[in-house]
């Protein structure tokens, strides 16, 4: 008991720091915490309490020292500033000293003035350098006036300056004002030149507007020649913007480049030069339309072309298989037909050879008929009345025997007015038969048709 009572007195001396007194003050708690009365727990609390407040005493002494100390840094850099100044003046002096005297005659403050500042001092400014001074019964200016001498050299210096900066901006001036109504001028010249290249851009926006409306108007050859001459006349109303933009471009640059950053002031504030800026840009955005609607048309001559091939095909191949049912030929038989130079293979010759002699009558109207099957709009399917299973798979099938009955009369009456009529009637003849076998082939195909929805609604 006692023992941290007596042992902390003795620990913390006047020398030692708050900081290490209260790490002492830690380390010593655990080693008497079993023996430490109540008492002696207050006094220990009492004295970290001072401890701390010592500590904090120390860190504000700390901040004001540190406080203090910033205006005594910058004096001492402000100072050792100056004293490299005055270095660097003493080498000066010492380097234009060429007698060594300590003092600058009037040779020496000359020579230093065109070493040090490039300037040629005037006699006149000498006379006032070393009125003003040099004192009384000095030969020339010593080191403790060096400074005083930099500046009266570098006034009449500045002042030299200042006069040929006048000079130059009157001059400048002048030149500008004489240029000026020239730059107007240019720039109307230009104004014309925007405005013609508008007349021929609004012929070719003409040519090219209406060109969607053409499409199905026009046949695809017809629509190849009109894209190329509109395209030609776009192309050459490019070409006459990019010179109109170069001219505009070219307004300030073409006079004297010491004036560029006057005249550009004067082009941006000037009413006509802002419209043809205007202009030309929008001449970009209205070429670049006009070219897009150029391809968009012959993307649809394409399509248009497409469709149209598509069609002639569908012609072409009704004709030789309409030729092939009227000559009753195999495929053998009719390939040796189309193949007339007898090659084994069907050239082009061989195929335009045949279409001469072929009948090609059918060809307007088979495409007609088939145009209008398919404009038909197929009729509303009903769902027949339940019946029995045998009735309702023997009424298609009977009319399925019906129709084929129908065709092979068809068939044979087309072969015995082939026989018993002319060479003048063969023809019609054929077509007569040959309608009829088609109807009556179009009757099988819906009486299958009708069988197959049957057996399906069956399933």
């Amino acid at each position: 008991p006692g023992r941290l009572a007596v042992a902390l007195p003795r620990t913390f001396s006047s020398r030692t720091r708050p900081e290490e007194a209260v790490a002492q003050a830690a380390q010593a708690a655990p080693e008497a915490g079993d023996r430490e009365a109540p008492d002696e727990g207050k006094e220990a609390r009492a004295l970290l309490g001072q401890l701390m407040s010592r500590l904090t005493a120390a860190k504000k002494s700390a901040q004001a020292t540190a406080a203090s100390i910033a205006p005594l840094v910058e004096k001492a850099a402000r100072k050792l500033a100056a004293t490299e100044q005055m270095r660097e003046l003493e080498a000066a002096f010492t380097k234009y000293d060429a007698d060594r005297d300590q003092l600058l005659n009037r040779k020496e403050i000359a020579s230093y003035a065109k070493g040090e500042f490039k300037y040629t001092i005037p006699k006149m400014e000498l006379d006032r350098i070393f009125e003003s001074l040099v004192e009384e019964g000095c030969a020339g200016v010593g080191v403790g006036s060096l400074l005083q001498l930099r500046c009266a050299v570098g006034i009449p210096r500045q002042m030299e300056v200042g006069k040929r900066l006048r000079e130059q901006r009157v001059a400048r001036n002048e030149a500008l004002e004489k240029v000026r109504g020239k730059l107007v001028d240019s720039i109307k010249d230009v104004a014309k030149e925007v405005d013609a290249a508008d007349e021929v851009l609004k012929t070719a926006e003409a040519q090219v507007n209406p060109l969607g409306q053409k499409v199905s108007q026009m046949t695809v050859p017809d629509m190849n020649s009109l894209a190329d001459q509109i395209e030609a006349v776009v192309k050459s109303t490019r070409d006459t913007v990019s010179s109109v933009q170069k001219a505009v471009e070219g307004i300030v640059p073409k006079f004297d480049q010491g004036l560029h950053d006057d005249l550009r002031e004067i082009y941006k504030q000037d009413p006509v030069a802002k419209r043809i800026e205007m202009d030309t840009r929008r001449f970009l955005r209205r070429l670049r339309r006009a070219e897009n609607l150029i391809d968009r048309f012959r993307a649809d001559v394409g399509r248009k072309d497409l469709q149209e091939l598509k069609e002639w095909r569908f012609a072409v191949l009704t004709i030789l298989r309409y030729n092939r049912q009227v000559a009753g030929a195999k495929p053998e038989e009719f390939f040796a037909e189309v193949d007339c130079d007898k090659s084994g293979a069907i050239s082009e010759e061989d195929f335009l050879k045949y279409f001469e002699s072929a009948n090609r009558e059918v060809k307007i109207k088979l495409i007609k008929m088939v145009m209008v099957a398919k404009a038909k709009p197929k009729p509303a399917i009903t769902k027949p009345t339940p019946k029995p299973a045998a009735k309702r798979f023997a009424l298609p099938t009977a009319k399925a025997a019906a129709a084929k009955a129908a065709a092979a009369k068809a068939a044979a009456k087309a072969a015995e007015a082939k026989k018993a009529a002319g060479a003048e009637d063969t023809d019609a003849a054929m077509e007569d038969a040959d309608e009829e076998a088609a109807a009556a082939a179009d009757g099988e195909e819906a009486t299958e048709e009708a069988a197959a929805e049957a057996a399906a609604e069956a399933a």
